[in-house]
This record gives structure tokens, C-alpha cells and sequence, in this order.
């Protein structure tokens, strides 16, 4: 009896195998298409150029340049280091705490 279920399990594990390797195969097949398909690539890099140009034009935005001004410290500062905003310096914002 325990034999069978073993037997009838391999089969299914067999089967569920050889869908996956078919299923990849397809997914290949169709990879392969698109790569041979000038005009794919072509619109592909276009929209990976265009999507890298906007990262680049947020993050010189947001991050200051190595040694720069923190974005945020233009707004007043208070007495506690905060700006306008309520945003405590980017100095401020990590404590070192000693353990012993």
C-alpha cells in the first residue's frame, strides 16, 4: 500500500516537473523573440534611459552633494536643531550611544 502512494506520488512529482520545464521552454522561446525584435530592444532602452534620467533628477533633489548642505537646512532652524518643518537636522537624527 505504501508503495503505491510513493509510486502515484513520483508520478505526480514527475509531471509537475516536466510542466515546469515546458512552461520555462515557452518563457525562453518568447525571451528570445523579444531580444531578436530590434525594434523592442530599442523601445526597452528607451524606457530604462528614460526611468534612469528621472531617479537621477529626484535623487539630485533630495540628496545634497558629498560635503553639501542637507536639503532640509535651508528652512529655519530652532533652538532644539529642528527645522520649520519640525524635521530635526540630519546631524540630529542618529545618536551614538555608548554601551559599556
Amino acid at each position: 500500500m505504501e508503495n503505491e502512494h510513493a509510486a502515484r506520488g513520483t508520478e505526480h512529482l514527475q509531471q509537475a516537473a516536466r510542466e515546469l520545464i515546458g512552461a520555462a521552454r515557452s518563457f525562453l522561446d518568447a525571451a528570445e523573440e523579444l531580444v531578436e525584435d530590434s525594434e523592442f530592444v530599442e523601445e526597452a532602452t528607451t524606457v530604462v534611459r528614460s526611468f534612469a534620467e528621472e531617479l537621477g533628477s529626484f535623487t539630485r533633489d533630495r540628496v545634497p552633494p558629498e560635503g553639501g548642505e542637507d536639503p532640509d537646512s535651508t528652512a529655519t532652524k530652532g533652538a532644539d536643531n529642528t527645522t520649520a518643518r519640525g524635521n530635526a537636522s540630519r546631524s540630529t537624527r542618529v545618536r551614538r550611544i555608548d554601551v559599556e
